[in-house]
């Protein structure tokens, strides 16, 4: 085996996932949604409950474990392996985000609450 520069890291593109991962409730154009490291943050869930108490400025979501939960969001299976959740596309969610001064990605934290995690971004 040839001799080997020290320098070179070799885990370099062996790696997977960002470090640290980022937590994001993100709003593009046409939707708003979470990253994929958010939703893994909380367990890959089969659904969320995504509410907004404009009153403290946070954006709350939380993990559904069952199906057919009325008040939840079911991601399909195919967005998963994409890079962002969908939460919603419609105009009027997106226009009153906007109004409330959410118009950029917002960096979010975990909470860890006994056996159960939930998702709060502050704006």
């Amino acid at each position: 085996m040839p001799t080997v520069n020290k320098n070179i890291d070799f885990n370099f593109f062996s790696r997977s996932g960002r470090v640290p991962p980022k937590v994001r409730f993100n709003v593009w154009g046409s939707a708003c949604g979470l990253s994929v490291d958010a939703y893994n943050a909380i367990g890959r869930p089969e659904g969320l409950r995504v509410g907004i108490d404009t009153s403290a400025r946070e954006i709350h979501v939380y993990p559904v474990l069952e199906k057919n939960n009325e008040a939840a969001i079911y991601p399909p299976k195919a967005a998963l392996q994409k890079y962002k959740i969908i939460i919603s596309r419609v105009r009027v969610v997106l226009k009153e985000l906007a109004e409330l001064g959410i118009t950029k990605n917002i960096s979010g934290d975990v909470i860890i609450e006994g056996d159960s995690k939930k998702l709060i971004f502050k704006f």
